[in-house]
């Protein structure tokens, strides 16, 4: 631990209120984050009252600012990425908050695209710490209480909010939403969300607020989605109900009533499902135009198109190619990320070549029902471990779910440096011309990493 604190005797907890006033406040970023680690006894604790009364004494609980909060198992940082881009284009200040980052932290708070640098972000900690007083926060609830500050004193006219997990207790739901975004329901984090698509479909749909926008952004939702728009009197808008898309050749056009928006440009994300995902986004900017008419520059069509054409976000079905490779990364770590990772691979343009995966994955998670849709698109597993995870399932365990699920050949690494190295050596043996990176965010961010000095070396 880099900093010395005396221990709470009533909350045995690690007293920032006394960190403060005794001067020994972290001057480094990693500093910041390894306090920020140390000082709630869970990892995840959901709930929204610690994170309200420090909201409300920063002075942030009703902010200057138009609000959108995302919710969904699938689609968040991609919807999260065209919002910003279509308002960066029609000159929009807008502050985004996602999560987790693929490689610096500073990616999780921007401003207008920018990520926040070191300074910025160790002085938003500061004053977090200081109306922290003694109130015990999460690393995730430092980020967005962080996130706030930086929002506020970079004066943004929108904010868009990435839930971190499920939404009715998630931490950003301490706001309240001008339009509400469910992305998709599916299975994923069960022991927290519940084991139905009901139960989660009711979990993500706490972001809903009364006499406030609703969208969900896929096909037949939940009964709990309509349910608790219901409840809570929120306006809800649905995919291919209210909203819809006629796809040509070479554009796409959206409909939402009398209102057309005709030859519109692809997204620069590549991926099928990236149509669907902006026209969820087209229908929060049009509720948001309605009630902020400031925002109208973002429903122009040469906005939006400059805005879906100039994206660029890592680790969705994200294409690099060196050594001759065609190297894939994706985050897809539940099943209804891997069948669309699946569909995409299929879809792609013919591969001449075999596809090996580099697979590494948390132990939580169904891993059965990832593995499954993706084997008559892999040609060779192997799999890796995540030393620094402790969530993480061994590349041994997850190799012989592979080979029981289906008939597969697979080898297990260590590391992923370790069976990258292993691919460079043997790929052109193999007949491999395209990797596909997926599983998690660590095996994004490590092979990134590994590409970039690999790159630069």
């Amino acid at each position: 631990m880099l900093i010395s604190a005396y221990q709470d005797p009533v909350n045995n907890k690690l007293s920032t209120h006394s960190l403060l006033f005794s001067g020994r406040i972290p001057n480094t970023l990693e500093g910041w984050l390894e306090w920020q680690s140390s000082i709630h006894p869970q990892e995840i604790d959901l709930g929204l009252d610690r994170v309200s009364r420090v909201l409300s004494n920063l002075g942030l609980k009703n902010p200057s600012f138009a609000v959108i909060l995302i919710a969904g198992t699938n689609g968040k940082g991609s919807s999260v990425s065209m919002l910003e881009s279509i308002a960066i284009q029609a000159d929009i200040t807008v502050g985004c908050f996602t999560s987790p980052h693929i490689q610096h932290y500073g990616e999780r708070i921007r401003i207008s695209g920018i990520d926040s640098h070191e300074e910025i972000l160790c002085q938003a900690f500061k004053e977090v710490s200081l109306a922290q007083k003694n109130i015990s926060l999460t690393y995730f609830e430092y980020s967005f209480l962080a996130a706030m500050c930086v929002f506020s004193h970079h004066q943004v006219t929108l904010g868009v909010f990435e839930v971190g997990l499920g939404g009715r207790l998630d931490a950003v739901n301490a706001l309240d939403a001008d339009v509400a975004l469910v992305t998709t329901v599916d299975f994923d984090h069960q022991d927290w969300l519940g084991d139905t698509l009901e139960d989660i479909g009711y979990e993500k749909s706490g972001i809903f607020r009364p006499e406030k926008d609703a969208i969900y952004a896929d096909s037949s939702p939940p009964d709990s989605i309509r349910q608790q728009a219901t409840k809570r009197n929120a306006s809800l808008f649905l995919w291919e109900e209210d909203y819809c898309v006629a796809v040509s050749n070479d554009s796409w056009e959206w409909k939402f009533g009398h209102r057309t928006l005709s030859h519109l440009a692809f997204p620069a994300l590549k991926g099928e499902v990236q149509i669907k995902n902006a026209a969820a986004v087209l229908m929060v900017i049009h509720r948001l135009c309605q009630k902020f008419p400031q925002f109208s520059p973002m429903q122009e069509s040469s906005k939006i198109n400059a805005g879906l054409q100039s994206l660029t976000l890592r680790g969705r079905f994200q294409q690099v190619t060196t050594r001759g490779l065609t190297v894939i990364l994706d985050v897809a770590h539940n099943p209804q990320a891997a069948k669309l990772l699946a569909r995409d691979l299929l879809k792609q343009e013919r591969v001449k070549g075999k596809t090996l995966a580099l697979f590494g994955i948390m132990e939580d998670k169904s891993i059965e029902n990832v593995i499954i849709p993706l084997l008559d698109c892999i040609d060779f597993w192997y799999t890796i471990t995540f030393i620094e995870e402790s969530r993480a399932i061994s590349s041994h365990q997850l190799a012989e779910k592979i080979r029981k699920t289906g008939n597969a050949s697979v080898v297990s690494f260590d590391t992923l440096i370790a069976a990258w190295n292993q691919v460079l050596q043997q790929y052109q043996e193999l007949g491999v011309s395209r990797v596909v990176v997926f599983g998690s965010f660590l095996s994004v961010s490590g092979m990134l990493s590994i590409l970039e000095k690999q790159n630069h070396g």
